[in-house]
C-alpha cells in the first residue's frame, strides 16, 4: 500500500523530533522538561502539556531551585 507525501512527512517530523529531543533536568535530577530545537515540552501527571518557546526559568518541583534555559546557550 503506498503512503501519502503527508503521511511521510509527518512521520519524518516525528522522527527528527526524536533524535533532536534533550532531556532538561534540574540540578537534583529531577526531570523539567524535553528541550526539542528551540521549544520545551513539559508535561505534568494530570494530563497537562505545555510547549514554550526559549529562554524558559521553572522552579524545580522537589527542591525548589530556579532553572533557567537559553536559546544560544542551550543548557542550564
Amino acid at each position: 500500500m503506498p503512503t501519502s507525501p503527508t503521511l511521510t512527512r509527518h512521520v519524518s517530523d516525528q522522527l527528527m523530533c526524536v533524535a533532536d529531543t534533550r532531556d532538561w533536568r534540574c540540578r537534583c535530577r529531577n526531570l523539567l522538561g524535553k528541550r526539542r530545537g528551540d521549544r520545551l515540552e513539559v508535561r505534568f501527571t494530570r494530563g497537562h502539556q505545555y510547549t514554550m518557546s526559549l529562554p524558559v526559568s521553572v522552579v524545580c518541583r522537589c527542591c525548589g531551585g530556579l532553572n533557567e534555559l537559553h536559546p544560544a546557550l542551550g543548557r542550564s
